[in-house]
């Protein structure tokens, strides 16, 4: 068996499909994959439940904010439930995990310790604890969870079989633990785009959850009342948006499939950067509607274009949909197969351990 393991990513969530491209990779190929996640939807903040045969979802506690108590206290019984699982079930062939949270690295590299034949593939989606918003940086207990993570991260990542970089720019992050790594972009469902409408266009919009790391706030000046601006998606800043952006349309969260439609009604795809995620899902999102990005973030615009983007008035970088770097941006099918191949040379290396 192959657990797929990611504690915000399964059948029942909408947002993001790495982890389930990569099972059906694996499924079309012949192999048994199991994906092991949490009862919890990260993204609507919503319990979950399954049916399905394979997967398991973990109960978790259920919370409000990104950077919740509660949110830590679930890395830790995950992370706990998930070694167990795979102690008591003993059939794993691989082992491919998220990197977030640390401690479910960790999980995974005792099981590497105790079965050496079985190949630990860790996946980085995202900087912990570089992701933290900018503004929360410097508090104590930023500090100390950085101090935390780190730790871990630096006893685990050299121990694993395989390191993929979901962004090239996660490389320097990967050789300060001096662990191999290869890149293998995000992806994107190119099959959900396909039919987009390509009718005359106007007017802004924001995808995803409201929340520090990718705050709307940072590009008030430019949005000024939100008059052209509709939110989809909800969080813990809506309040406050609602306050400052009193003219924007908050249209709520989005059924998955609906969304390629939705965007593309719209020109520009506002795309705040407060923490150090640089290529998030809403980006794949924007690409695969043809919208053109806005941005706070010079360096992000920079990356994305291969510096081929205009500095605005207020603090705001645009790029055009033509000048997005098209080597970021694989589709999910290409992804799955990439990654497909990884795991199987690592299930080969280990049978010769």
């Amino acid at each position: 068996m192959i657990y797929l393991i990611n504690i915000n990513e399964n059948f029942q969530t909408s947002r993001a499909r790495r982890l389930l491209s990569i099972y059906y990779a694996l499924e079309g190929a012949g192999y048994d994959a199991h994906v092991i996640s949490a009862d919890f939807d990260h993204g609507q903040k919503a319990k979950l439940h399954s049916d399905n045969p394979h997967e398991t979802l973990i109960k978790v506690f259920a919370y409000r904010s990104h950077f919740s108590i509660f949110r830590l206290c679930n890395h830790m019984w995950f992370s706990l439930a998930v070694l167990c699982m795979l102690l008591k079930r003993r059939d794993a062939e691989a082992v491919y995990v998220s990197s977030i949270p640390p401690e479910l690295v960790f999980a995974t590299i005792i099981v590497r310790a105790l079965w050496p034949k079985v190949p630990i593939i860790v996946d980085v989606r995202d900087v912990w604890p570089e992701s933290v918003p900018d503004k929360m940086k410097s508090s104590i207990r930023s500090r100390l969870f950085s101090f935390y993570a780190n730790t871990l991260y630096s006893i685990c990542l050299p121990r694993a079989d395989e390191v993929v970089l979901s962004n090239p720019d996660f490389a320097s992050y990967a050789d300060r633990f001096g662990c191999h790594s290869i890149v293998v972009p995000l992806g994107y469902d190119a099959e959900r785009f396909a039919l987009v409408d390509e009718h005359a266009r106007s007017g802004m919009v924001y995808i995803g959850n409201f929340n520090e790391s990718f705050d709307l706030q940072a590009l008030a000046p430019f949005l000024k009342d939100g008059s052209q601006l509709t939110l989809i998606g909800d969080g813990p800043l809506r309040a406050q948006y609602e306050f400052i952006f009193g003219e924007a349309v908050f249209a709520g969260f989005a059924d998955y499939y609906e969304v390629p439609k939705l965007l593309s009604k719209y020109e520009i795809g506002v795309l705040p950067i407060t923490g150090n995620a640089t290529l998030p899902n809403k980006l794949y999102d924007y690409y695969a509607s043809g919208l053109n990005v806005v941005t706070n973030c010079q360096s992000a615009a920079s990356f994305w274009s291969l510096g081929r983007f205009q500095e605005m008035d207020c603090g705001a970088y645009f790029v055009k949909h033509e000048d997005l770097d098209r080597s970021l941006f694989t589709t999910y099918g290409q992804m799955g197969k990439t990654m497909l191949n990884i795991i199987e040379s690592k299930i080969s290396g280990a049978r010769q351990r």
